[in-house]
Protein backbone atom coordinates (compact mmCIF):
# COMPACT_ATOMS: atom_id res chain seq x y z
CA UNK A 1 0.00 0.00 0.00
CA UNK A 2 1.48 3.40 -1.02
CA UNK A 3 2.04 5.79 2.00
CA UNK A 4 -0.17 9.04 1.30
CA UNK A 5 1.21 11.96 0.09
CA UNK A 6 0.07 15.51 0.22
CA UNK A 7 1.79 17.77 -2.09
CA UNK A 8 3.24 21.08 -1.00
CA UNK A 9 1.33 23.81 -1.33
CA UNK A 10 3.69 25.70 -3.14
CA UNK A 11 3.71 22.72 -5.95
CA UNK A 12 0.26 23.59 -7.07
CA UNK A 13 -0.64 27.21 -7.13
CA UNK A 14 -1.24 27.28 -11.06
CA UNK A 15 -4.61 25.37 -10.10
CA UNK A 16 -5.71 28.26 -7.62
CA UNK A 17 -8.64 30.04 -9.95
CA UNK A 18 -9.19 27.28 -12.47
CA UNK A 19 -12.62 27.61 -13.74
CA UNK A 20 -14.20 24.47 -15.74
CA UNK A 21 -16.07 25.42 -18.86
CA UNK A 22 -18.66 23.71 -19.70
CA UNK A 23 -15.08 6.53 -31.29
CA UNK A 24 -12.99 4.91 -28.37
CA UNK A 25 -12.97 1.13 -27.87
CA UNK A 26 -13.02 -0.96 -24.75
CA UNK A 27 -9.75 -1.72 -22.43
CA UNK A 28 -7.54 -4.03 -24.73
CA UNK A 29 -3.85 -3.55 -23.58
CA UNK A 30 -2.80 -6.46 -25.47
CA UNK A 31 -3.75 -5.78 -28.64
CA UNK A 32 -1.35 -3.40 -31.19
CA UNK A 33 -2.10 0.00 -29.48
CA UNK A 34 -2.16 1.98 -32.69
CA UNK A 35 -5.46 -0.19 -33.70
CA UNK A 36 -7.02 1.09 -30.84
CA UNK A 37 -9.51 4.75 -31.48
CA UNK A 38 -7.95 5.67 -34.65
CA UNK A 39 -10.08 7.27 -36.73
CA UNK A 40 -8.59 8.75 -39.97
CA UNK A 41 -10.63 12.13 -40.48
CA UNK A 42 -9.72 13.29 -36.77
CA UNK A 43 -5.77 12.12 -37.50
CA UNK A 44 -5.72 14.39 -40.65
CA UNK A 45 -7.42 17.29 -38.48
CA UNK A 46 -5.03 17.14 -35.35
CA UNK A 47 -2.04 15.66 -37.29
CA UNK A 48 1.36 17.94 -36.49
CA UNK A 49 4.04 17.97 -39.00
CA UNK A 50 6.32 19.12 -36.69
CA UNK A 51 5.37 16.17 -33.91
CA UNK A 52 8.11 14.08 -32.87
CA UNK A 53 8.06 11.04 -30.01
CA UNK A 54 10.57 11.28 -27.17
CA UNK A 55 13.26 9.45 -28.01
CA UNK A 56 13.87 5.81 -26.54
CA UNK A 57 17.08 6.73 -24.04
CA UNK A 58 19.56 4.13 -23.11
CA UNK A 59 20.38 6.36 -20.40
CA UNK A 60 16.84 6.14 -18.91
CA UNK A 61 15.41 3.36 -16.79
CA UNK A 62 12.23 2.26 -18.04
CA UNK A 63 9.34 -0.06 -16.72
CA UNK A 64 6.44 -2.13 -18.00
CA UNK A 65 3.22 -0.49 -18.45
CA UNK A 66 -0.60 -1.70 -19.87
CA UNK A 67 0.24 -5.43 -19.11
CA UNK A 68 -2.49 -6.79 -16.59
CA UNK A 69 -1.68 -8.04 -13.23
CA UNK A 70 -0.83 -12.06 -13.25
CA UNK A 71 -0.30 -12.41 -16.87
CA UNK A 72 3.48 -11.33 -18.32
CA UNK A 73 5.06 -9.80 -21.40
CA UNK A 74 6.95 -11.72 -24.51
CA UNK A 75 10.32 -10.05 -25.15
CA UNK A 76 11.18 -11.49 -28.61
CA UNK A 77 14.27 -12.22 -30.49
CA UNK A 78 13.85 -9.95 -33.13
CA UNK A 79 11.00 -7.14 -33.75
CA UNK A 80 7.99 -8.01 -34.65
CA UNK A 81 5.18 -10.33 -33.02
CA UNK A 82 6.95 -13.18 -35.73
CA UNK A 83 10.03 -13.06 -33.53
CA UNK A 84 10.38 -15.51 -30.67
CA UNK A 85 9.74 -15.80 -27.48
CA UNK A 86 13.26 -14.81 -25.19
CA UNK A 87 11.98 -13.95 -22.03
CA UNK A 88 8.76 -12.82 -20.15
CA UNK A 89 8.84 -9.91 -18.16
CA UNK A 90 6.42 -9.83 -15.16
CA UNK A 91 3.24 -6.62 -15.03
CA UNK A 92 5.22 -4.67 -12.77
CA UNK A 93 8.38 -5.11 -14.21
CA UNK A 94 11.07 -2.35 -13.25
CA UNK A 95 13.72 -1.34 -14.04
CA UNK A 96 14.50 -1.89 -17.90
CA UNK A 97 17.38 -0.48 -19.67
CA UNK A 98 16.86 0.11 -23.64
CA UNK A 99 19.69 0.11 -25.67
CA UNK A 100 18.34 2.85 -27.36
CA UNK A 101 17.81 1.26 -30.96
CA UNK A 102 14.20 1.36 -32.06
CA UNK A 103 12.48 -0.13 -35.18
CA UNK A 104 9.47 1.07 -37.15
CA UNK A 105 6.94 -1.82 -38.18
CA UNK A 106 4.31 -0.12 -39.47
CA UNK A 107 2.41 1.97 -37.42
CA UNK A 108 3.92 -0.13 -33.98
CA UNK A 109 7.30 1.34 -32.79
CA UNK A 110 9.67 -1.51 -30.93
CA UNK A 111 12.36 -1.20 -28.22
CA UNK A 112 15.79 -3.44 -27.73
CA UNK A 113 16.04 -3.73 -24.30
CA UNK A 114 18.81 -5.94 -22.72
CA UNK A 115 17.45 -8.57 -20.59
CA UNK A 116 17.46 -9.36 -16.57
CA UNK A 117 19.64 -12.09 -17.52
CA UNK A 118 21.78 -11.30 -19.79
CA UNK A 119 21.23 -10.82 -23.65
CA UNK A 120 18.81 -8.42 -25.54
CA UNK A 121 15.27 -8.54 -26.97
CA UNK A 122 12.64 -6.51 -28.43
CA UNK A 123 9.41 -5.53 -27.20
CA UNK A 124 6.53 -2.59 -27.80
CA UNK A 125 7.31 0.65 -26.99
CA UNK A 126 3.47 0.70 -26.06
CA UNK A 127 4.62 -1.39 -23.13
CA UNK A 128 7.54 0.69 -21.99
CA UNK A 129 7.74 4.16 -19.72
CA UNK A 130 10.35 5.88 -17.77
CA UNK A 131 10.04 4.84 -14.23
CA UNK A 132 9.37 7.30 -11.51
CA UNK A 133 8.94 7.18 -7.97
CA UNK A 134 6.56 8.08 -6.29
CA UNK A 135 8.25 10.66 -4.26
CA UNK A 136 10.30 11.79 -7.73
CA UNK A 137 6.31 12.37 -9.35
CA UNK A 138 5.20 14.19 -5.61
CA UNK A 139 8.56 16.65 -5.89
CA UNK A 140 8.42 17.34 -9.96
CA UNK A 141 6.61 21.09 -10.20
CA UNK A 142 6.00 20.10 -13.93
CA UNK A 143 2.90 17.48 -12.87
CA UNK A 144 1.44 20.44 -11.65
CA UNK A 145 1.79 22.65 -14.71
CA UNK A 146 0.76 19.61 -17.15
CA UNK A 147 -2.62 18.91 -15.43
CA UNK A 148 -3.01 23.13 -15.35
CA UNK A 149 -1.83 22.72 -19.60
CA UNK A 150 -4.34 19.88 -19.96
CA UNK A 151 -7.34 21.19 -18.32
CA UNK A 152 -6.80 24.59 -19.96
CA UNK A 153 -6.54 22.13 -23.13
CA UNK A 154 -10.09 20.79 -22.69
CA UNK A 155 -12.03 23.95 -21.70
CA UNK A 156 -10.93 25.83 -24.78
CA UNK A 157 -11.37 22.42 -26.80
CA UNK A 158 -8.13 22.64 -28.14
CA UNK A 159 -7.33 19.42 -29.64
CA UNK A 160 -3.28 19.86 -30.71
CA UNK A 161 -2.87 21.88 -27.26
CA UNK A 162 -4.17 18.99 -25.83
CA UNK A 163 -2.00 16.71 -27.62
CA UNK A 164 0.47 18.82 -26.02
CA UNK A 165 -0.07 17.53 -22.64
CA UNK A 166 -1.34 13.66 -23.17
CA UNK A 167 0.98 10.86 -23.40
CA UNK A 168 3.15 10.65 -26.54
CA UNK A 169 3.38 7.01 -26.69
CA UNK A 170 -0.52 5.89 -25.29
CA UNK A 171 -3.13 9.15 -25.67
CA UNK A 172 -5.31 9.32 -23.03
CA UNK A 173 -7.32 6.81 -21.26
CA UNK A 174 -10.45 7.38 -19.15
CA UNK A 175 -12.59 5.48 -16.91
CA UNK A 176 -15.12 7.53 -15.85
CA UNK A 177 -16.25 4.54 -13.57
CA UNK A 178 -13.54 2.89 -12.41
CA UNK A 179 -15.56 -0.16 -11.91
CA UNK A 180 -17.00 -0.13 -15.45
CA UNK A 181 -14.77 -0.22 -19.00
CA UNK A 182 -12.27 2.22 -20.13
CA UNK A 183 -12.24 4.37 -23.35
CA UNK A 184 -9.01 4.96 -25.00
CA UNK A 185 -7.77 8.14 -27.14
CA UNK A 186 -4.66 7.89 -29.16
CA UNK A 187 -2.67 11.38 -29.55
CA UNK A 188 -4.10 11.59 -33.19
CA UNK A 189 -7.65 10.87 -32.70
CA UNK A 190 -7.92 13.55 -29.60
CA UNK A 191 -10.22 15.76 -32.13
CA UNK A 192 -13.26 13.37 -31.20
CA UNK A 193 -13.12 14.07 -27.70
CA UNK A 194 -14.56 17.56 -28.72
CA UNK A 195 -16.72 16.48 -31.42
CA UNK A 196 -20.64 17.51 -30.91
CA UNK A 197 -21.86 15.19 -33.33
CA UNK A 198 -20.13 11.64 -31.87
CA UNK A 199 -21.03 11.32 -28.14
CA UNK A 200 -18.83 9.60 -25.99
CA UNK A 201 -20.15 5.93 -24.32
CA UNK A 202 -18.05 6.36 -21.20
CA UNK A 203 -18.87 2.23 -20.95
CA UNK A 204 -19.87 3.21 -17.35
CA UNK A 205 -22.21 0.85 -15.19
CA UNK A 206 -26.12 2.37 -14.73
CA UNK A 207 -25.63 1.58 -10.86
CA UNK A 208 -22.68 4.08 -11.40
CA UNK A 209 -25.29 6.82 -11.96
CA UNK A 210 -24.62 6.72 -15.97
CA UNK A 211 -26.75 8.36 -18.27
CA UNK A 212 -25.65 7.21 -21.76
CA UNK A 213 -23.35 8.69 -24.09
CA UNK A 214 -21.71 12.44 -23.15
CA UNK A 215 -19.24 14.48 -23.87
CA UNK A 216 -15.51 14.45 -22.43
CA UNK A 217 -15.27 18.92 -21.58
CA UNK A 218 -18.68 18.38 -19.73
CA UNK A 219 -17.98 14.91 -17.80
CA UNK A 220 -14.47 14.85 -17.18
CA UNK A 221 -12.99 18.26 -17.65
CA UNK A 222 -15.38 20.67 -15.69
CA UNK A 223 -15.62 17.82 -13.00
CA UNK A 224 -12.06 16.91 -12.42
CA UNK A 225 -10.95 20.99 -12.78
CA UNK A 226 -13.82 21.76 -10.09
CA UNK A 227 -12.14 18.88 -7.80
CA UNK A 228 -8.79 20.25 -8.66
CA UNK A 229 -10.01 23.66 -7.56
CA UNK A 230 -11.77 22.71 -4.26
CA UNK A 231 -9.68 19.80 -2.48
CA UNK A 232 -5.49 19.89 -2.18
CA UNK A 233 -3.96 17.21 -4.42
CA UNK A 234 -2.91 13.62 -2.28
CA UNK A 235 0.35 11.91 -3.77
CA UNK A 236 0.23 8.02 -4.96
CA UNK A 237 -2.97 6.88 -2.24
CA UNK A 238 -6.63 6.61 -3.32
CA UNK A 239 -9.22 8.01 -0.33
CA UNK A 240 -12.29 7.41 -0.05
CA UNK A 241 -15.21 7.53 1.93
CA UNK A 242 -17.98 4.80 2.44
CA UNK A 243 -18.00 1.92 0.11
CA UNK A 244 -18.04 -1.36 -0.85
CA UNK A 245 -15.38 -1.20 -2.46
CA UNK A 246 -12.52 0.17 -1.99
CA UNK A 247 -10.52 2.35 -5.05
CA UNK A 248 -8.01 0.39 -6.17
CA UNK A 249 -5.32 1.95 -8.84
CA UNK A 250 -5.72 -0.23 -11.98
CA UNK A 251 -2.99 -2.76 -12.33
CA UNK A 252 -2.04 -2.23 -15.97
CA UNK A 253 -0.88 0.75 -14.49
CA UNK A 254 1.19 -0.02 -11.47
CA UNK A 255 3.87 1.83 -13.12
CA UNK A 256 2.16 5.07 -13.64
CA UNK A 257 2.13 7.25 -10.26
CA UNK A 258 -0.99 9.24 -10.20
CA UNK A 259 -2.42 12.24 -8.17
CA UNK A 260 -5.46 11.92 -6.27
CA UNK A 261 -7.91 14.56 -5.21
CA UNK A 262 -10.99 13.64 -3.03
CA UNK A 263 -14.16 15.47 -2.40
CA UNK A 264 -15.65 13.99 0.51
CA UNK A 265 -19.45 13.52 1.69
CA UNK A 266 -21.32 16.11 2.74
CA UNK A 267 -21.81 15.39 6.51
CA UNK A 268 -25.59 16.32 6.27
CA UNK A 269 -26.22 13.94 3.29
CA UNK A 270 -25.34 9.91 2.88
CA UNK A 271 -22.23 8.86 3.78
CA UNK A 272 -21.44 7.57 0.53
CA UNK A 273 -21.91 10.24 -1.82
CA UNK A 274 -18.42 11.05 -2.27
CA UNK A 275 -15.75 11.04 -4.99
CA UNK A 276 -12.28 10.89 -5.76
CA UNK A 277 -10.64 11.85 -9.36
CA UNK A 278 -7.28 10.50 -9.89
CA UNK A 279 -5.20 11.37 -12.54
CA UNK A 280 -1.97 9.33 -13.94
CA UNK A 281 1.14 10.19 -15.23
CA UNK A 282 3.85 8.83 -17.82
CA UNK A 283 6.82 10.07 -18.35
CA UNK A 284 8.60 10.59 -22.17
CA UNK A 285 11.44 12.54 -22.65
CA UNK A 286 12.14 12.86 -19.23
CA UNK A 287 8.75 15.04 -19.03
CA UNK A 288 5.43 14.36 -17.31
CA UNK A 289 2.45 13.46 -19.23
CA UNK A 290 -1.24 13.02 -18.38
CA UNK A 291 -1.97 9.09 -18.95
CA UNK A 292 -5.09 8.00 -17.33
CA UNK A 293 -8.10 9.00 -15.62
CA UNK A 294 -9.88 7.32 -13.28
CA UNK A 295 -12.93 8.66 -11.04
CA UNK A 296 -14.19 6.89 -8.70
CA UNK A 297 -17.32 6.92 -6.28
CA UNK A 298 -19.11 5.58 -3.05
CA UNK A 299 -21.41 2.20 -3.47
CA UNK A 300 -23.55 0.73 -1.66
Amino acid sequence: MRRIRRLPGSTWPIFVGIVALGAACTRAPTRDPLLLGLQPAAMEEDSDPNFQLPPISSMAEYAVVLVPAGETLAVRDQAGTSGNVVAELSSDQRPIRATGVTSQLGSSVWVEIELPGGGRGWMRAWNLTEARTAEQICSDPRVASTLDNFLQAGEAGDPAALRRSVSPWRGLAIRLDAEGGEVRFLPESLGTLFSPETPIDWLARPEAGAEGAGSFPQDIVAPLAAAVRAVPPICGELPAGETTTPPEWPAEFANLNFVAFHSPADPTGSEYVWDTWAVGFDYAGGAPYVAVIVHYQGEI
